[in-house]
């Protein structure tokens, strides 16, 4: 497919509309300068880019700045699908024409993270950002093509889903295990997926929205309401009594952390996947760590996982964590859809609903 229909006839000088971010709840759908791809860039026409839990708390202006995001009005955005407008003349990976999702950001290489292969601590990123817009710049070596078979609502999906991947090398899930997943937004759901598909014999998935447990019992999980059932001894049901063999925490709160932890056996992983607030603080027992032999652990976004993560998205079943599409002119309304849980994966259509 060219890029044409995505230009609707415009000319190449005219602007582009974009959701600039002015601050805490001030997100408004603009005209922007068009972007011009640079030597090693690539323009890409944005048909689908997720709202994704990060951009939430930027909403909300919390959240941290783990990416170095810079100040004041800015486009913002990074879950992006779409199809290559033009290419800068040092580009060899992609042409204009080309399917695509991408990195939401390119490592320096030289920093000491990036020489122990910790790329996503990397100390000099060079962040994408700007998906909520008709047109985004990104880097040569950040797009990954899109197999034809894969509709460009699911390649969207390509950047949560292979965080998701960093986070099960992390949880290291056994053969057989029971698997807790606490919280069912895209990424609990994806989650929840891999994990079954990945040999856990039983996911249970804790979720107080409706909707979001009902998508997580279409895909095989045991999905619960907390508020109606302890996700703790739920676990222990599953878990010959002594608990989940890991569990994710997808949510980004104390009390969801405390539940997982808690919701583990003796020798058990948690993995805290969700975004919490910077001034919040966790009630650990060190002796109870010790006891325990727990093991938690972090996951900061992904880790040489996209090109794996990109092999997930042959799987028509993520189709069904994609509820809602919203044109860019209606991005507030997108972005409260996406605060208040109406169902899964939120995406925002910039050039129209595109196959």
């Amino acid at each position: 497919m060219g890029s044409g229909k995505f230009h609707r006839g415009l000319p190449q000088s005219a602007p582009v509309n974009a959701g600039v971010f002015y601050g805490p709840h001030d997100l408004r759908c603009e005209a922007v300068e068009r972007p011009r791809p640079g030597p090693d860039e690539i323009l890409i026409d944005v048909a689908y880019c997720g709202i994704c839990g990060s951009d939430i708390h930027t909403f909300h202006g919390s959240g941290g700045n783990v990416h170095n995001r810079p100040p004041g009005p800015r486009v913002i955005g990074h879950e992006v699908s779409g199809v290559v407008a033009a290419i800068g003349d040092q580009v060899t990976s992609v042409k204009p024409g080309d399917r695509v999702t991408c990195l939401p950001w390119m490592t320096c290489g030289k920093c000491p993270y990036c020489r122990r292969g910790a790329v996503n601590h990397c100390s000099s990123k060079r962040l994408l950002g700007g998906g909520f817009a008709e047109q985004v710049i990104t880097v040569e070596g950040t797009a990954f093509l899109v197999p034809d078979a894969v509709p460009l609502t699911r390649a969207a999906l390509g950047e949560p889903v292979s965080c998701c991947v960093w986070a099960h090398d992390l949880g290291q899930v056994p053969n057989g295990a029971v698997v807790l997943v606490v919280g069912a937004g895209t990424m609990g759901l994806i989650m929840a997926y891999l994990a079954l598909r990945g040999g856990a014999a039983t996911v249970i998935v804790s979720e107080p929205n409706e909707t979001r447990r009902a998508l997580a019992a279409t895909i095989g999980a045991i999905a619960i309401d907390p508020r109606q059932e302890d996700p703790i001894g739920v676990a222990r049901h599953h878990g010959d009594g002594v608990g989940a063999d890991v569990a994710f925490e997808v949510v980004g709160r104390t009390q969801t952390i405390e539940t997982a932890l808690g919701a583990v056996r003796n020798g058990g992983t948690v993995v805290v996947v969700g975004v919490a607030d910077p001034d919040a603080r966790l009630s650990l027992s060190p002796y109870e760590l010790y006891r325990r032999e727990i093991t938690l652990r972090g996951c900061l976004t992904r880790r040489n996982s996209f090109e794996r993560g990109m092999r997930w998205l042959r799987h028509e079943a993520l189709d069904s964590f994609v509820t809602h599409t919203f044109p860019i002119e209606r991005i507030g309304e997108a972005m409260q859809a996406a605060i208040h849980g109406a169902g899964g994966k939120v995406l925002i259509a910039p050039n129209g609903a595109v196959p």
